[in-house]
């Protein structure tokens, strides 16, 4: 039997000082755990657009020239032989072949020795997408990078943090792979 007057039991005082510490805290790491994750996604988009360059050279190495140019989303040839819808697995939307050699499709034949990417990327870290371009320079891009990373990853680039350089295109951070063939 309890005696009177000797309840247990948090006071008033108590259970603010705990939920005083415990805002302290969470404001002191929640601005470091997204700064981890915004973090994480450059490292990932820097991955991604590095492995993209090194499967475009490879690919060149192989066959002798670029793949066609193909729709954002689309694998030029870096996965199987012939480019292809990821979505659908079908042949791509857009194909062009304008900056092919006319035998272009003997050689890959022959000459192709991939797959030199395990698989495409679907999308960057902001849910955006990678596009392959080849009109004249060989470009690789990533769509949908918000406007201050995009700058910021420009910024790192220039200092030599990823080995090649970024550029923002009209909102679309690129890597140019190779000028005008």
């Amino acid at each position: 039997m309890k005696e009177r007057g000797k309840e247990t039991g948090f006071t008033l005082i108590e259970l603010i000082v705990v939920i005083a510490i415990i805002a302290i805290l969470s404001a002191i790491i929640t601005p470091n755990a997204f700064k981890a994750i915004e973090k994480a996604k450059i490292a990932k988009l820097a991955g991604d657009m590095n492995a993209l360059r090194s499967a475009t050279l490879a690919y060149y190495a192989d066959v002798g020239f670029f793949p066609a140019d193909v729709c954002p989303d689309d694998d030029p040839g870096y996965t199987k032989r012939d480019a292809f819808n990821v979505r659908t697995g079908g042949a791509p939307a857009c194909f062009n072949t304008t900056q092919l050699p006319a035998n272009w499709a003997t050689i890959l034949a022959a000459q192709w020795n991939g797959p030199y990417l395990d698989k495409w990327p679907l999308l960057n870290p902001w849910a955006g997408s990678y596009d392959y371009e080849n009109w004249g320079n060989i470009w690789m891009s990533a769509r949908g990078v918000p406007d201050g990373v995009r700058q910021r990853l420009v910024t790192l680039s220039a200092s030599g943090k990823f080995g090649f350089d970024l550029q923002d295109n009209s909102g679309v951070l690129q890597i140019l792979i190779c000028p005008q063939q």
